[in-house]
């Protein structure tokens, strides 16, 4: 019994030294089926899921192992960088979530702040949106976004069939070569104000504010009841 839990150990350790964690876990696992209180199967356990960013599942590794033995510093330390890591990835969740000045995150049926459900709206478009329309049903605020990114969707579809026209005609008027170049930058032009405002209301939206589109922004606030 003692070899087949070295020959594991082993196996796990060769295999996460090359880094093939995900096989390093499969011989780990195999071993603390066996020997569930092996400290030095769960202090590697702990390594693998930190090198995976699982840091909850390496904490309560490490955890494990020191409750087994106090005295082991090495875990010790390994289950403080871990700890840290946790806390600065709360943090950051916190500030990305974090609204503009004077505005509250309100509920949503969903179960993630508003202004992060509004941002999204515009991150995928047509996509999310839909599926705020059918699942959100407390917060105005995300279905508003929600209702201009779809809007703003169709509207640049359909613009897609006569702006084509008019860039083929000018095309077929000016010559292949002698257009090409301006094409390109017509195009360009118009890629980049199109990512410019989506930009705008992607931004304003994780700050927990309502920019409005002409026209289009009314019609969002209409049909979301605000």
């Amino acid at each position: 019994m003692q070899e087949e839990r070295e020959k594991l150990l082993r196996f796990a350790y060769i295999y996460f030294k090359k880094g093939d964690y995900y096989s390093a876990l499969s011989s780990c696992e195999k071993c603390l089926l066996n020997y569930p209180n092996d400290i030095d199967a769960l202090e590697l356990m702990g390594d693998i899921k930190k090198e995976l960013a699982r840091w909850q599942e390496a904490k309560d590794y490490y955890g494990r192992a020191l409750q087994l033995d106090p005295s082991r510093r090495g875990i010790k330390k390994k289950l403080e960088k871990v700890e840290r890591n946790l806390k600065e990835a709360d943090e950051l969740l916190k500030e990305m979530q974090q609204p503009g000045d004077g505005y509250t995150i309100g509920r949503t049926s969903i179960g993630i702040a508003e202004n992060i459900e509004g941002f999204l709206c515009y991150l995928l478009p047509a996509i999310l949106p839909i599926l705020v329309l059918l699942l959100e049903k407390e917060s105005k605020f995300a279905r508003f976004h929600a209702i201009q990114s779809l809007l703003l969707s169709a509207v640049l579809y359909i613009l897609r069939l006569p702006l084509g026209i008019i860039l083929n005609l000018f095309q077929a008027l000016r010559g292949a070569s002698s257009s090409s170049i301006a094409l390109y930058v017509l195009n360009t032009l118009i890629g980049g104000i199109i990512f410019l405002i989506w930009a705008w209301l992607a931004y304003g939206a994780l700050k927990g504010e309502r920019n409005k589109l002409p026209w289009l922004g009314d019609l969002a606030e209409k049909w979301a009841n605000l």
